[in-house]
Order: structure tokens, then sequence, then C-alpha cells
């Protein structure tokens, strides 16, 4: 009879065989299972591998037993399915905060899901996206770092940097630290962005995690409770996370952008239909060059009506791009 270690480790390594060899397209046979143990230098024989079967079956794994030329087996349903593993592999090869070395092991462990046929179909030869691939592997960690700190309720830490024509690293505040209280992650337009509580100003402020160093998490505890709906709002008006003033604006489009409206408020934004195939929204928006190059796109269908500041701004960047070409 065989010792009792070895029987734990057939059944791990029987396990292992079939979530890494089999699929709904892949079997394996009885003896197969058998050659495959034994060339690893543990002894079988047909019962205990039935045996084995039943155990695994009944420990959660769905093991189809098909019978119709002999016993082969195979996994079928796992933890992901092989459609969610792929939406999964894209969020992580595209996602620009994250490095291309980062995405290389992260979809190693996403491939290590599935069995290894069905993850030669997760391959994909998208190159050309690494070049738009952040630099920084600190992205990674300061995800970690900030999460626990909005948990417990801790101050964070961090230099912030931007990048001069040589493309080196300028650190902003002469590379002094930021000392917040953070409040929201959040990952639009492909990047990955704190929102974060500045008690010094008594206002919320957006930081780029890509562009974060250091980031370590203080001892020091706040009291700052966040006003969920404040920062909604805050995020909701914010145009690929450029910081600005937020002025309730009244605009008016052509019907014909409805869907373009739609995409960038959202259904729950109130139109006001017009006579002349026109409508009309009124939104908190963060007033900046960001905003307005968006309106801008839209040429003659679109215009901002009020207020009368926000609109003479738009008009001053739109001469100060004119004098460029005179």
């Amino acid at each position: 009879m065989e010792e009792r270690p070895q029987n734990k480790l057939k059944l791990l390594e029987i396990q292992d065989l079939l979530l890494r060899e089999t699929d709904d397209e892949h079997h394996l046979t009885v003896q197969e299972i058998i050659d495959y143990l034994a060339a690893k230098g543990i002894k079988s024989e047909r019962k205990s591998i039935y045996l084995y079967m039943e155990l695994l079956e009944a420990y959660g794994m769905d093991i189809i037993n098909d019978k119709e030329k002999q016993n082969r087996y195979h996994v079928g349903n796992r933890l992901f399915q092989l459609a969610e593993l792929k939406l999964l592999v894209d969020a992580v090869k595209f996602a620009k905060f994250i490095t291309a070395e980062k995405s290389s092991e992260l979809i190693t462990k996403l491939k290590s899901l599935t069995s290894v046929h069905e993850a030669e179909r997760l391959e994909r030869n998208d190159w050309i996206y690494n070049r738009l691939k952040s630099k920084n592997n600190a992205v990674y960690l300061n995800v970690d770092a900030i999460h626990e700190a909005i948990l417990k309720q801790r101050m964070i830490r961090f230099k912030y940097f931007d990048y001069d024509l040589d493309k080196e690293i300028v650190y902003r505040k002469q590379g002094e630290f930021y000392h917040v209280i953070p409040v929201f992650l959040c990952w639009d337009d492909e990047k990955y962005y704190v929102i974060v509580y500045q008690e010094s100003h008594q206002d919320h402020a957006v930081y780029r995690l890509d562009k974060m160093r250091e980031v370590s998490i203080l001892k020091t505890k706040h009291e700052h409770q966040a006003d969920l709906e404040a920062v909604e709002q805050y995020c909701a008006g914010l145009f690929h996370m450029y910081t600005g003033n937020q002025e309730e604006v009244t605009m008016t489009f052509h019907a014909s952008l409805v869907n373009v409206v739609f995409d960038r408020f959202g259904l729950d934004v109130k139109i006001h239909k017009q006579n002349d195939g026109w409508f009309t929204i009124t939104e908190n928006i963060t007033v900046s060059p960001t905003f307005f190059a968006w309106v801008l796109q839209f040429g003659d269908k679109a215009k901002i009506l009020s207020p009368g500041f926000v609109k003479n701004e738009l008009i001053e960047l739109c001469q100060k791009s004119l004098n460029q070409y005179e």
C-alpha cells in the first residue's frame, strides 16, 4: 500500500496537471495521467486515479469525464472563463499607468489561471502599445500604499514631478514633500489618479500616480470625513483630470452631439431642447484649458453661454492662439 505522504503528493500533482493541461478541447486519459506520475517517480494504479478524481470533484473542481471511448478527464468551469481573462489581460496590457515590465508580469500570472492551451489564445502582438506605457514602476506600489492609507485614515506624503524638454524629471516645490489626506483613487483616460483633501487650502486636489515618487504613509491620523457626493461632483467636473476653478457653466450644442454630451456627462445630465435643433445643459465644470479644448473641437456646433467671464476666457484663449499665426 502506498505511503500516506505520497498519496497527498499524488493528489496535488493530478490537480495541477488537470488545471494546466486540460480544458473543453483538451482531455487526459487515465493512462496518460499514470504515465505523467510515473515520469515524476510516483507509482499509481487505475483504481487510485478514479478515487482521486472523485476526491477532487468533492473538493469543488468541475471534473468532466467523457466516457464515449474511454475515461477522458478535463476541467470544466474555472474561477475565470477565457473571455473574462481576455478582458483582464487587455486591461493590464493597455493600461498606461502600468509599466511594460509589470504588465508582462501580471499577464503571466493571469495566464496561469487557465490551461496552457487556452493561455496561448491570450497572446497578442500589441508591441506598439508598449511605447505609451509609464516608465514609473512605483505606480504599482503607490496604489497599494494609498489604498492602505485611505482604509486606516492616515495622511500620506510624496514628491511630485514634471518633465522638462530633455525628458528629465523636475520636482515641484523644489522637491519638498506634499502632505495630504488621500480620499479616493480613480482611473480615467487610462491613467490612475488620487483625489486628496488639502487641509491648508480646505479643498480637493488631484494627482497622477505615475508622477508621484517616494509615497509613504504617515503615522498622523486624520478626522476628515469625505463627503462622497461632493467628491463625486468634483470628479465629474474634471476634464481629463486637469485642475481649475469649478463653475456652473451653461452650454448649447447641436442635436448631433447629444451622444457626445451623454458620454461626457452621463445619462443623468438634464437636456433642455430648443426648437432650432439645439439643446442646452448646465453643469458644474472645472474650467481649464482642457475644458476649452474639449468645447472647441466641435467648432460651430458647441458654444458656452454663461457665465460671461468663462466665455471671455475662451475668447481670450482663441485670440492668443490666432496671434501665433499672424
